[in-house]
């Protein structure tokens, strides 16, 4: 495959995601119950909180009376420092070994809240996650000792508690709200949604499979010949049958002016991989090409996977070895007719191929209108390579969201390399869903 990489238009991720609805939905879902479980595990797993609060009064002997802007604003800036002081260091470290407490300085700061609430009000609040009487206890070892502390920073401060004033808060935990339960399943669907179309897109990107015509084009460089869908669940079998006519009619069509020799026409049919249901393609096509004047024969050259008639047929090996005639091995039918593999010969070997084929193809050609050889995969053997160059050209096909374009690319190359004309590609079990705007002509339009 070239090195350069194929961009997926906005029309094609919008048909991929809408086919993959379901799972994003089911993704949506999951991680909105995985979301609503943790906030619940969560709320759940909080411990209660003790509250306790004290008051104290702090007051500047030298301060002005005058109230004005500029004044208050040093005042809480004062307040600020005195605040901090209580909560320093060397300060708790000292309220942990006198009150005998269990916390580092990191934990016992988290716990304590000093501010000031006005010019010359502080507030300090405990909070405990052991008991009422611990942030109690807390609390009015502060009290106690803030007057002793500020005034030794600031001899002019008059630190005065307010008795009284202690107020312990029952223990309290969040709830989960209405509103709280809403956010939390909204954002569990939206992470949900998001994370399941970037996995759907970065995975389609990430894809080495060809999947639309305009893919096979452009990483193969082959004009693609038709393209064949798959069936649907849910369609009904009438619709399903005007698509496969539709898709053979545009596919007959095209390898009718495919080739110049207007007398005989003769088509190699390989696929890339050996799963490709070559056998209803072949058919098809012959039932497509029929007429009461010109009449198709099918040509069963996968010696190792015979699949047109039973193996006690004679047919393709036995003419090859001189042990049955052209005209005795073909099996009459009423649209097409079919010569068979024939009885496989475990010591036939493969030069008899290249030598007795042309011989072979020639008897077709005097007979037939349509001659449609069904060789094996382009990638497994070099029959493909070795019958194509007898024929006027090969149809390749590829299975639509399996075939690889690096394996696609190596069957061209080992055909072309016999001076094998690959006339085209066929894409089979083609998914509707994802049709581009030039496939779209006739799918989109029969839904």
């Amino acid at each position: 495959m070239e090195n350069d990489y194929y961009m997926i238009d906005f029309q094609e991720i919008k048909k991929l995601l809408w086919k993959k609805r379901s799972l994003i939905l089911a993704c949506a879902v999951f991680f909105a119950l995985v979301f609503t479980v943790a906030s619940y595990n969560r709320t759940k797993s909080e411990k209660e909180l003790y509250a306790a609060e004290a008051a104290i009064v702090v007051m500047n002997s030298t301060s002005s009376v005058n109230n004005s802007e500029d004044n208050s604003i040093n005042q809480l800036e004062t307040l600020n420092t005195y605040a901090e002081i209580l909560k320093s260091a060397d300060i708790l470290q000292l309220m942990v070994d006198t009150l005998n407490l269990s916390y580092t300085y990191d934990e016992m700061r988290s716990m304590i809240t000093v501010e000031p609430v006005s010019q010359s009000f502080v507030i300090i609040r405990t909070v405990s996650t052991i008991s009422l009487e611990e942030a109690d206890e807390i609390c009015d070892y502060l009290e106690r000792i803030a007057p002793d502390v500020i005034s030794r920073y600031d001899k002019q401060v008059n630190v005065q508690t307010i008795s009284n004033v202690h107020k312990v808060d029952t223990p309290q935990k969040r709830k989960i709200t209405p509103i709280t339960m809403l956010i939390t399943l909204v954002l569990g669907t939206v992470v949900g949604t998001c994370f399941s179309m970037a996995y759907i897109i970065i995975r389609r990107l990430l894809d080495d499979t060809i999947h639309t015509s305009d893919e096979a084009e452009h990483y193969l460089d082959r004009k693609v010949l038709g393209v064949i869908p798959k069936p649907e669940k849910g369609k009904s079998h009438q619709k399903c049958g005007e698509q496969l006519k539709e898709a053979y009619r545009t596919l007959c069509f095209g390898l009718r002016f495919a080739t110049n020799n207007d007398s005989h026409r003769s088509f190699l049919l390989t696929a890339v991989e050996k799963n490709t249901n070559l056998v209803d393609l072949a058919e098809h096509i012959a039932l497509g090409f029929y007429t009461k004047q010109k009449k198709t024969l099918l040509i069963d050259f996968n010696l190792h996977n015979k699949a047109l008639l039973p193996s006690n047929a004679v047919g393709v090996v036995d003419i090859l070895l001189d042990k049955a005639s052209f005209a005795n091995s073909v099996v009459k039918g009423e649209k097409y007719d079919i010569l068979p593999a024939g009885s496989l010969q475990e010591e036939y070997d493969r030069f008899i191929i290249e030598e007795g084929a042309n011989k072979l193809l020639k008897q077709a050609k005097e007979q037939y209108a349509y001659t449609i050889v069904i060789a094996p995969a382009a990638t497994l053997t070099v029959d493909a390579a070795l019958l194509g160059c007898q024929t006027d050209g090969v149809i390749l096909a590829m299975d639509s969201g399996k075939t690889q374009a690096k394996s696609a690319r190596y069957s061209i190359d080992r055909l072309e390399w016999a001076n094998t004309k690959v006339l085209g590609i066929v894409l089979t079990n083609y998914d509707t869903h994802v049709a581009t705007e030039r496939d779209s002509l006739y799918y989109n339009t029969a839904q």
